[in-house]
């Protein structure tokens, strides 16, 4: 009967910001940031 009078504990209420996001998604956006900063740099024509 005590179960509930006891607080429940929050099921994962704040994830993780890089668990919830695809590792091709994450992949990605670093090749397309490593691209842009190569041509900045000069290195890509």
């Amino acid at each position: 009967m005590n179960d509930i009078a006891q607080p429940a504990e929050p099921a994962a209420a704040t994830p993780d910001l890089w668990q919830s996001i695809p590792l091709e998604c994450i992949l990605s956006a670093v090749a397309v940031l490593l691209a842009a900063g190569l041509k900045l740099a000069g290195l890509m024509s």
